[in-house]
Parts: C-alpha cells; sequence; structure tokens
C-alpha cells in the first residue's frame, strides 16, 4: 500500500559487514550482475555504470582508490556501500534475494535537473541553479511534469518488538518519475 508516495513491503533481506578493501579491484569480487556505480570522491561525484568486473563512465573518469570517499554500487537485487576511513574502505553487501523477513519502506529521491540532454548512454540533468548530473540512461526531464530520482530502500526494526526505526537504506535504481498530478 502507497502512502505519501512511500510504499510498505515486507522481503527478504541480509546484510553482510564488508571490511578491509585497499582498492578498487576488491570491491568487484563483491558485485556479480551489471550495476550503476556513485562514487563520492575528495573533489567530485562521479556516476557510471559496472558490468563484467568493470567500472564505465560517461567521460572515461580514471578512479584514484586514494581519493574515494564513499562508493554505492546497486541494481534491483543489492547493493554494496562503502565508507573511507583511515584510508581503507568499510561497510556492507545488502542483498534483497535471500535473508530474515525484514519491512522496508520504497521511495523516490528526486534529483536535481529541469533540463535533459542525451549524451550516447548518458543523460546530463541541469538546472539554472548550476547543478549538472551525467546518469547512465536515458531520461527526459522538465520543470513541469517530470523528474528522475533514485529508487530508494529503507529498512526497519524494531526496538522492544515494538517501535519502529530505520537502520539501513540502500539505492535501486535511477528512474523516470513524473510529477505528482500527471
Amino acid at each position: 500500500m502507497k502512502a505519501n508516495g512511500l510504499e510498505l513491503l515486507s522481503i527478504q533481506s541480509e546484510s553482510l559487514p564488508v571490511d578491509k578493501i585497499t582498492n578498487l579491484s576488491q570491491v568487484t569480487e563483491y558485485i556479480n550482475d551489471a550495476s550503476d556505480v556513485i562514487i563520492y570522491l575528495d573533489n567530485k561525484v562521479v556516476i557510471g555504470q559496472y558490468q563484467q568486473g568493470n567500472f564505465t563512465f560517461h567521460d572515461n573518469t580514471e578512479i584514484d582508490f586514494k581519493y574515494i570517499r564513499r562508493i554505492r554500487v546497486f541494481n534491483k537485487n543489492q547493493e554494496l556501500h562503502l565508507v573511507r576511513k583511515n584510508g581503507i574502505l568499510s561497510g556492507r553487501l545488502r542483498n534483497d534475494t535471500r535473508g530474515e523477513n525484514t519491512d522496508c519502506v520504497e521511495a523516490h529521491q528526486v534529483l536535481f535537473g529541469t533540463e535533459a540532454k542525451s549524451l550516447d548512454d548518458y543523460t546530463q540533468i541541469t538546472e539554472d541553479r548550476g547543478t549538472e548530473l551525467l546518469i547512465p540512461g536515458d531520461f527526459e526531464v522538465n520543470t513541469q511534469s517530470k523528474r528522475v530520482a533514485i529508487k530508494t530502500r529503507h529498512y526497519l526494526e524494531y526496538i522492544n518488538g515494538y517501535q519502529a526505526s530505520y537502520c539501513d537504506a540502500r539505492f535501486i535504481d535511477f528512474v523516470q518519475l513524473p510529477v505528482e498530478g500527471e
């Protein structure tokens, strides 16, 4: 059931710790399927894809491991989310195809961007305020009726069996959204 644009689900899910990642090739050991990737570097955010053991970006950006602050590699089934601490990446691998029954809420996090330009297999979305994103896929945006969003899943835990609290969140996919009222 959807309420206020949110949907409560009960799915199987497991979250496994991932630790001591010291180079980008180790990241690929945890990813089995084609995925989107967002890498937060010290000086910028790079969005691309992961396929068959390789990270690819529209502008052929080379990633220097020492500048990675955070990385999210995600698809419909799983997300690897790692954060840098003392030069080492660690975090978790969440898989939604196996594990314990888990309640979660799905939502759409709307991205900035009211103008779109197709660039090969990517879309460049921009906004007057200077925001610019290059995302994989073909999307349309405008000021009235269309937006791009990241579909997200927020996992619930129950404190003392009663009080619901969010304990984790993951990215699922980039999606095309109509604005409410369309």
